[in-house]
């Protein structure tokens, strides 16, 4: 944020310095290096902010120093960290810290919320006070003479982490079963009325607050016990939008729901409910509790059935779902109703696998393919249950198409190591695919060897990319060889 220095002092705060750096990794190691040593240390993910905020209270009371961790600081954490450290590892569980640090204590449930509570379990200091955040927002204080929230009050309190869209049970429990818990304090306007229900079930047996429209006293320019809002930042998020854009179905009850996502990043899609009206039939199917990813400027399509056969007539779907940057914080409601008529496609897409490659130059599974039919298939490629640092992990690849009776490649974005390589000898690759974008009624699954690329690979790549010039410069060199020869 530009001037952000003259925005903390006009709010109050005095000792404030602006510290312009190239990147926040090498600032995190910075100001570990100025403000040490220590001796024990928090490593956490940097990929949602949740986590962060649940390490924050928890390092301050126990005076250990906060480490970023990510694909980019995984290898100086390994080398400027102390293995003989206590050290707590958040978010992340992969089998390089593991094999660093093999005295570390390694919370990573799956869930943001369910790791928040496991660091309030293992919380240094006893506690009689929570708070509640969702973490969309970064609180300052509104009275510089306090302690910022993301402390836990100086390391009093522990931050339990909730989603806007409601407080998860692992939340719930741990708030109303813990006797030991007094107060609760809720944190934040997007806490509110959602939250309203639990905040009310919580208060009859505990005193509840909710921070945001708190007053405050002996506060210049305010007037005592008048609530104003806390001074706030909107965290930095994904731009993730997401549509159904599309539906198609079959005669026999197969409905395929085509996501389009317009936004720039990545994020999950999960439907929640669907109805199907065909004339005087109505269909409510049974939706799969899971979130789908689509990745930025792309698409994705789910495949659903309907319970029962489809009438060939103009039928509508109503949808409703929910989307948002993780699967487990799905921040954002939608609902849409398409028309589409049910039909019988005869597809005689056939692809098959002939290779997997991993090429460390274009940080990508490259699967080699064959379209052995006569027309154009369209394909979405994934590899699944893939071993990144000893994680399985799944890739889902862009959608690409293979022209008919071709040879053709499809690419699967993925960051591995020499290490990964060695784990995963042989990977699973599914391949949906079919006649038409909108409705790829074929699934192609198989388990490969995982070849790493070659020099050959490389020049065969080029020449087939770069056909026309690779002729050219190849005719050239022929005709100069020709008009040597008729010199001598």
């Amino acid at each position: 944020m530009r001037n952000y220095e003259a925005v903390l002092k006009g709010y109050g705060f005095t000792n404030v310095t602006t510290v312009r750096v190239t990147d926040p990794y090498t600032l995190n190691f910075d100001l570990i290096a100025r403000y040490g040593p220590f001796d024990c240390y928090v490593i956490v993910s940097d990929s949602a902010g949740e986590w962060v905020y649940s390490a924050g209270s928890y390092a301050f009371a126990r005076g250990c120093a906060v480490v970023l961790l990510s694909n980019a600081s995984i290898d100086r954490v390994i080398s400027d960290v102390p293995p003989t450290a206590d050290i707590v590892v958040i978010g992340y569980e992969g089998k390089r810290l593991r094999e660093a640090f093999p005295g570390a204590t390694f919370v990573s449930t799956g869930s943001k919320a369910k790791d928040s509570v496991e660091i309030a379990k293992m919380f240094p200091v006893q506690f009689s006070q929570v708070y509640v955040v969702s973490g969309m927002f970064l609180y300052l204080p509104g009275n510089p003479r306090d302690k910022p929230f993301w402390t836990g009050g100086g390391g009093q309190y522990p931050i339990l982490i909730a989603y806007p869209d409601g407080i998860p049970d692992a939340v719930k429990e741990y708030v109303m079963e813990n006797d030991n818990i007094k107060a609760v304090i809720f944190l934040g306007p997007e806490l509110d009325p959602v939250f309203g229900e639990f905040r009310r079930e919580v208060g009859e047996e505990k005193i509840t607050r909710i921070l945001i429209n708190i007053g405050y006293q002996g506060v210049p320019t305010r007037q005592a016990g008048v609530p104003y809002p806390l001074p706030v930042l909107v965290l930095p998020s994904g731009d993730i939008r997401i549509t159904l854009e599309n539906v198609s179905a079959l005669p026999e009850g197969k409905v395929f729901l085509t996501f389009r996502n317009v936004g720039e990043s990545a994020g999950y899609v999960r439907p929640t409910y669907l109805e199907i009206k065909c004339g005087d039939l109505v269909l409510t199917p049974e939706v799969p509790d899971e979130a789908y990813v689509v990745l930025g400027r792309d698409s994705t399509v789910i495949e659903l059935n309907a319970g029962d056969v489809l009438p060939s007539a103009g039928c509508k779907l109503y949808f409703e779902g929910r989307y948002g940057p993780d699967a487990d914080r799905l921040l954002f409601d939608f609902n849409t109703e398409l028309g589409f008529r049910p039909e019988q496609i005869e597809d005689p897409t056939k692809i098959t696998v002939e290779r997997v490659v991993y090429s460390f130059r274009l940080k990508s599974f490259v699967i080699y393919v064959k379209n052995e039919s006569t027309v154009r298939a369209y394909a979405t490629p994934s590899v699944v249950n893939v071993l990144v640092d000893g994680i399985p992990t799944d890739f889902k690849g862009r959608l690409g198409y293979i022209e008919p009776g071709s040879k053709g490649k499809l690419y699967v974005k993925a960051v591995l190591t020499e290490a990964d390589l060695i784990d995963n000898p042989e990977v699973k690759v599914i391949i949906r695919y079919g006649k038409y974008r909108n409705l790829p009624i074929k699934v192609f699954s198989g388990t490969f060897p995982l070849e790493k690329e070659t020099l050959t690979d490389i020049v065969l790549e080029f020449i087939e990319e770069n056909l026309p010039l690779v002729v050219a410069a190849a005719l050239i060199i022929f005709i100069l060889i020709l008009l040597i020869l008729r010199r001598r």
